[in-house]
């Protein structure tokens, strides 16, 4: 869900304890000097050759690569919640122009040009937010409705580029809607009941997070009984045309092992600031409680809404990375890493990203040796949309034991 931070519009891992001290030692034995034994030896008072210090082979881990990203659902809710108290017909209005927005925003294109990027940076595991999904319903006579599952489309763009990614783990979050569809052009009029059968056309958004890995990394798997997800006690509701709307923030986490080392990787999209920064401050306390729970080293991705600079929502990020995490983005070595957000249709040829509210952080054993963006010029020049998402992407390369 989308608000830039400019204008509070919807917007829908540091190092970690590093691997044992290498240890050596150097035996001296007592200074008597040497002699030459009968039998041309020596004797048991020379001091012996020094021996150089041996490290210690690390017993499980090594370089691991993930990535982070926003998918962007394509169009911005807000103008269809400030609608709503206009009246239920101007809110149907909205809501539509959303759902066309969202169409125009071409997400099969812009998936290729993200399969592309995966398939240059040939991350090990994703974190994906807004993996969204439009669903419509026709129930009179007219031209089809586009529908579309971004998991899928992701999928199949993937595969086109010869990758080979699975789903370790979902966050099932909001699901908004269904609505009535008004639009005359497409043979969609009024409803004519509260009942969906008596609405000619409709349309439902439902959003999710998720967890991908690449099944061609070797020696890194997964337990499936150990994924886990779930909503957060505190959500941010709006009351639209009579219905009680939340949106649903989640998380997913799953405990896994890359050539002998534990950790628990996990996904979150927390809401965002402005009037909705106490839920999110709360939520990020519950992120924390939960992927801690059990856990020795963990890694965590998400579109977390709290600007590590303070410009944005700052309490929340502070609540990440004193109490628990460390952030593996390191200014001084990576840059700025600014990742949010381009403008609503991705129409601006410029880059407008002013914020870092993507994040990736790590505890335990875990440190980062570099971070940086990708998505951080568009992908072709015209026709629009220009950009993959109006978020950047997050890859860090982390050293784990």
């Amino acid at each position: 869900m989308r608000s830039t931070v400019r204008s509070s519009r919807m917007r829908i891992v540091s190092a970690g304890i590093a691997a044992g001290a290498m240890v050596g030692a150097v035996l001296v034995a007592g200074a008597v000097p040497a002699q030459a034994a009968p039998d041309g030896g020596k004797l048991s008072g020379e001091v012996p050759k020094r021996v150089a210090p041996k490290r210690e082979v690390p017993k499980g881990g090594g370089k691991l690569k993930v990535m982070t990203q926003n998918l962007y659902l394509g169009a911005d809710l807000f103008p269809a919640i400030e609608a709503a108290n206009q009246g239920t017909t101007e809110f149907l209005l909205a809501a539509a122009q959303v759902y066309q927005g969202a169409m125009a925003s071409d997400f099969p294109t812009r998936a290729a040009a993200f399969a592309k990027t995966v398939k240059q940076e040939k991350p090990d595991i994703i974190g994906l937010q807004e993996v969204s999904e439009w669903i419509t319903n026709r129930n009179v006579p007219g031209p089809d409705l586009e529908s579309q599952d971004f998991l899928k489309i992701v999928k199949k763009a993937l595969a086109a580029e010869g990758l080979k990614y699975k789903v370790a783990g979902i966050s099932q979050n909001a699901t908004i809607g269904p609505f009535p569809y008004l639009d005359p052009a497409a043979s969609c009029g009024a409803p004519s009941g509260i009942l969906p059968s008596g609405w000619p056309c409709s349309i439902q958004l439902k959003d999710r997070d998720v967890i991908l890995v690449n099944t061609k990394t070797k020696k890194l798997s997964y337990k499936k009984k150990s994924v886990k997800s779930g909503l957060y006690s505190a959500q941010q509701t709006f009351v639209i045309a009579g219905q009680t709307i939340s949106f649903g923030r989640g998380w997913v986490y799953a405990d896994m092992n890359y050539k002998g080392a534990n950790f628990r990787f996990a996904n979150t999209h927390l809401e965002v600031g402005g009037i909705s920064a106490p839920i999110q401050e709360k939520q990020a306390k519950q992120f924390v409680k939960v992927v801690k729970k059990g856990a020795g080293t963990v890694i965590a991705t998400g579109d977390f809404n709290t600007d590590a600079y303070g410009q944005y929502s700052p309490k929340s990020y502070k609540i990440l990375t004193r109490s628990y995490f460390r952030d593996m983005w390191k200014p001084k070595r990576d840059g700025r890493g600014l990742s949010c957000c381009q403008n609503a249709d991705l129409s601006n040829p410029v880059s407008e990203n002013e914020t870092r509210i993507d994040l990736v952080l790590g505890r335990g054993k875990v440190r980062a040796q570099k971070s940086f963006n990708t998505n951080v010029t568009p992908f072709r020049d015209a026709p629009v949309p220009l950009w993959e998402s109006d978020h950047g992407g997050v890859v860090s390369t982390l050293r784990i034991s």
